[in-house]
Parts: C-alpha cells; sequence; structure tokens
C-alpha cells in the first residue's frame, strides 16, 4: 500500500512540475539500452565461392575439313518444252503427266486428214511444175535441131533473090516478081533471127522452170514435215513432267504440248557463299574431287561437285553450285534436299560445339578450375562421324590437351571458378546432382 501510495505521489508531483512526459521517454530509452546491452551478439555468416559445374573436353588441333550446309533443288540439264509449228486439232494423248518414255516414243498424236491433203496438193503441184520444165527442156533441144534448117531456107531465099536481081537487070522479069522474092527472103531472114532468139531464151526459161520446181519440191518437203509433227516423239528418254492439252484441242503454231525431262542427266542446284564457290572452283581446276553427301528416305547418296555457275544471279548473294550423282540413284526433279558439301581441309582447328563459342569469337578454357577466355577465328562448320554439328576454330593460344569447356554458362568470364566434368560423364553427373538436390530439400 505504501509503494502504491509513494508511486501516486510521484506521478502527482511529475505532473504539477510537467515532467511526466519527460520522465516516460527517458525510462523508455533506460529499457532500450538495458536490452541491447543484455541481448546476444549475432556471428557474421562465412560466404564461400560457388563452383559453376561445366563440361570440359581436351583440345587436340589437327587438320579437317570444314562442311557446308546447303539447301539444292534436284533438276534435269535438259528439260524439252515440245512445241509445234502446224494447226491441227489433237487426236490423242498417248503419254500422260508423271509416264515414263523412252527415246522416239510418240507421246501426242493429232488429226492429219488436213495435212494428207497439203501434201497431196504439194506432190500434184511439184509433178505439173515438173512436167512443164521437162516440156521447157524438149522444146529447146527441138528448136537447136531446126537451126540449121532456118539457115539453109535462108539461104536458098537469098540465093534465089541474087537470081532474081540478074533476071531484073536483063529486063527479063518485072518488078513485081523481083519484089515478091524480096520479100520471101526478108521473111526467111525475119523467121531466122526469130528461131536464134528463142533459143537464146530458153536457157533463162529453163532456169525459171527448174526454180518452180525447186519451190514447188520445198512445198513438198514442208507438207511432209508437217505430216511428221501431226506425232509428237520424245527427243530422249525421261519422264513426261506435264501436259498441257486434251483430245479434241485445236493448236496453232507455237503452242506447248508437253514437256518431258531427261532423267538420265539429273543434278542438284544449291546456293553457296561466293567467297566459298571461289575457293571451290580452284579446287576443281586443281582436279581436286569436292563432295556433298545427302540422305533421302533413309538412303545415302553421295554427290560430285560438277561445274559452278559464272555470275551472281539477281535477288542471290552467292553462285549456283551443280552436284551430279551416281548413275541409278531414284530422285525426283522438283524436290529440295539438304546438301552437307566437304570443303578444303584445314590445318590446326578444333572441333567443338555450337555452345563452346561466345560472342562468335571468344572460348573458354579451364586452369587451376577457373575460366581463362581465348580469341579465336571460326574457319567453318563441321559434321563429325556421328553426325552432330560443329564449329571449327583456330587460335595459336590453344594447345595440346587444353581443357576447353563446352557449356553455354551465361556468367562466363575469365577467372569464374567452375567444376570440370568430362563432356562424356556430363549429363550423367549433372542428373546426379539434381536428384541429390531433390532429396535434401
Amino acid at each position: 500500500m505504501t509503494v502504491k501510495t509513494t508511486a501516486t505521489r510521484v506521478v502527482s508531483w511529475l505532473t504539477e512540475k510537467r515532467l511526466l512526459g519527460a520522465a516516460i521517454l527517458g525510462l523508455s530509452f533506460l529499457v532500450a539500452a538495458v536490452i541491447i546491452v543484455t541481448g546476444p551478439e549475432a556471428e557474421p555468416q562465412a560466404r564461400t565461392e560457388k563452383a559453376w559445374p561445366v563440361s570440359v573436353v581436351k583440345a587436340e588441333p589437327a587438320k579437317l575439313a570444314p562442311t557446308l550446309v546447303a539447301y539444292g533443288k534436284v533438276e534435269s540439264r535438259q528439260m524439252a518444252n515440245l512445241k509445234t509449228s502446224i494447226s491441227a486439232p489433237i487426236a490423242e494423248v498417248i503419254s500422260q503427266e508423271g509416264t515414263w518414255v523412252e527415246k522416239g516414243e510418240v507421246l501426242i498424236r493429232m488429226d492429219t486428214r488436213e495435212l494428207e491433203l497439203s501434201v497431196r496438193s504439194a506432190e500434184s503441184e511439184y509433178k505439173r511444175r515438173l512436167a512443164v520444165l521437162v516440156a521447157v527442156k524438149n522444146d529447146y533441144a527441138s528448136e537447136r535441131r531446126m537451126t540449121e534448117h532456118h539457115r539453109e531456107l535462108k539461104e536458098i531465099a537469098e540465093a534465089k533473090l541474087k537470081r532474081h536481081k540478074e533476071l531484073y537487070a536483063s529486063r527479063m522479069i518485072s518488078d513485081a516478081i523481083l519484089d515478091e522474092v524480096r520479100q520471101q527472103a526478108s521473111e526467111r531472114a525475119i523467121t531466122l533471127e526469130k528461131h536464134l532468139a528463142r533459143i537464146a531464151n530458153f536457157p533463162s526459161l529453163i532456169e525459171q522452170d527448174e526454180a518452180m520446181v525447186a519451190e514447188a519440191k520445198s512445198i513438198l518437203e514442208k507438207a511432209k514435215l508437217d505430216l511428221e509433227q501431226a506425232e509428237i516423239r520424245a527427243p530422249f528418254a525421261g519422264r513426261v513432267i506435264k501436259t498441257f492439252v486434251a483430245p479434241g484441242d485445236r493448236i496453232l503454231p507455237g503452242t506447248p504440248l508437253v514437256q518431258v525431262a531427261d532423267y538420265s542427266e539429273l543434278e542438284v542446284r544449291a546456293s553457296i557463299p561466293a567467297d566459298t564457290g571461289y575457293g571451290l572452283r580452284q579446287r576443281i581446276r586443281e582436279g581436286v574431287k569436292v563432295t556433298a553427301v545427302a540422305t533421302l528416305d533413309g538412303q545415302r547418296i553421295v554427290f560430285v561437285l560438277d561445274r559452278l555457275s559464272g555470275d551472281v544471279k539477281p535477288g542471290q548473294s552467292g553462285l549456283d553450285a551443280f552436284f551430279s550423282c551416281e548413275a541409278g540413284v531414284n530422285l525426283d526433279i522438283g524436290r529440295i534436299v539438304d546438301l552437307t558439301i566437304t570443303l578444303p581441309p584445314e590445318d590446326d582447328v578444333v572441333a567443338l560445339p555450337i555452345q563452346s563459342v561466345y560472342e562468335n569469337d571468344r572460348i573458354y578454357k579451364v586452369e587451376n578450375d577457373r575460366l581463362v577466355g581465348m580469341r579465336v577465328k571460326q574457319v567453318g562448320e563441321y559434321l563429325d562421324g556421328d553426325g552432330n554439328f560443329k564449329v571449327l576454330v583456330r587460335s595459336p593460344a590453344i594447345k595440346e590437351g587444353d581443357r576447353l569447356i563446352t557449356t553455354q554458362l551465361p556468367r562466363a568470364i575469365t577467372g569464374l571458378l567452375v567444376e570440370p566434368i568430362d563432356a562424356g560423364k556430363f549429363d550423367e553427373a549433372l542428373a546426379a546432382d539434381r536428384s541429390g538436390g531433390d532429396k535434401s530439400g
């Protein structure tokens, strides 16, 4: 009771003196100080550097042939678009699209009735012209045989005129008789001149008729040729790619009829970088065989570089390369082919997975469990024996036996602590680490 009374008096006194707020604030500071002084001290936790697991392979610089993956299209060196120069109805389409045909085989047959009429008309005209030529030659021969007779008749007429002139001078004949004899002599002279003129014109007439015979013969041969074109034949063995007409269609000269591809001359056209193409052209000149590989329908097919285009086509950034394949390989025109082209070998290169390369020109090796960056030059792409895609890099800093990482680390930097694991065991070790973490959690 006494304690309570005393406390009440103290509070009242502090209130009267207006010191109650200051007393409460001071008491609060006193309690806080006691708590801080008497509280437990926290020891700082020691931080440890994390080691990042990475897969590594040993560097083995060697002479390797880069590869270039290009998309190609199967084409034929010979693609015939067959047309005709005649006008006729289509009678029959024998070989439809996709049909395999042999050289000389009939593909399309046209109605020949109009063409046969043209042939018969041309034959008649040729025979008529030939008969005219024969008649002119016979006339020429006959006129030449009669020349001597015309000369004799002229000489006789001149001799008769001479005698009558002598008789007239002797006053033995009248003027009328002399005039008649003169007229006869003049007529015989005129007849001889006309005869000689006809003979002189005969060679020109014969040449004219011979030209007309030749013209008629050409028309006949053209008519026969048109008749032959009524049957459209395959120019080579191959496959019918497309037909453009149907029975009953009337075609005009120059109308496309059928398209045939020569399957014995199939090749693959692929676009490659111009710089690579120039290098390959030099290899071809040196007699080096450049090959490419493609897998079609589960079959591995080897192609050989045959030639390169001589210019860069509009809209392209590279050259067209043409690859031929072995005989008997079944390819379809227009099919897209993924070609893996083997380029000339490069010295002192290392094949690494694409994830080993940072920023296109940097790789890392491991020394004392820490990363060391190296600048490299990408030489090309590479496919190993298992078909894995890699890149070929070269750098004088790469030494035999260096441990190069094949893991893409977001925080990769020189000096980073890592835990190197052999690439062949990396997936297994990473899976074990994850399973251990899951169990501990």
